[in-house]
C-alpha cells in the first residue's frame, strides 16, 4: 500500500523539528545563564567567606571580659572555657526525666 502525503503534513512535521531546535537554543541559553550566575554568586560567596576568616582582630579584651566569660550563671568562675561549658551537665542531667512517666504521657497523648 501506497501512502501519499500532502503538503500540510509535510509542513507540520518541519514545524515540529523547528520546534524542537528552538526548544534547545532556549534551553542552551537559560543554561549559559545560569550557569555564569551561579559562578559570580559562588565567587562573591567564596570572597566574603575569605574576608571574613582573614586579616587580623585588634579589638583589645581586658581581664574583666575574660573573667565574665568563664563566670556561669550562678557567679561560680571556672579556670577554663571547658569547665566553664560542662559546670552545668549534671543540672541538664537531673532536669531531663528519662523515666517511665514519659511512656505514660505518650501513651496517654496518643490514645486521646
Amino acid at each position: 500500500m501506497n501512502i501519499m502525503s500532502n503538503g500540510s503534513f509535510l509542513d507540520e512535521m518541519s514545524a515540529s523539528n523547528k520546534q524542537s531546535e528552538l526548544v534547545k537554543k532556549l534551553t542552551a541559553a537559560w543554561e549559559k545563564k545560569n550557569t555564569k550566575a551561579a559562578r559570580a554568586g559562588g565567587a562573591s560567596l567564596m570572597a566574603l567567606s575569605l574576608a571574613a576568616c582573614g586579616g587580623d582582630d585588634d579589638t583589645p579584651f581586658s581581664q574583666a571580659d575574660i573573667d565574665t566569660a568563664l563566670t556561669d550563671a550562678s557567679g561560680t568562675a571556672h579556670a577554663d572555657v571547658d569547665a566553664a561549658i560542662t559546670s552545668n551537665d549534671a543540672v541538664i542531667a537531673a532536669a531531663v526525666d528519662i523515666t517511665t512517666d514519659n511512656a505514660a504521657a505518650v501513651t496517654a497523648a496518643m490514645t486521646d
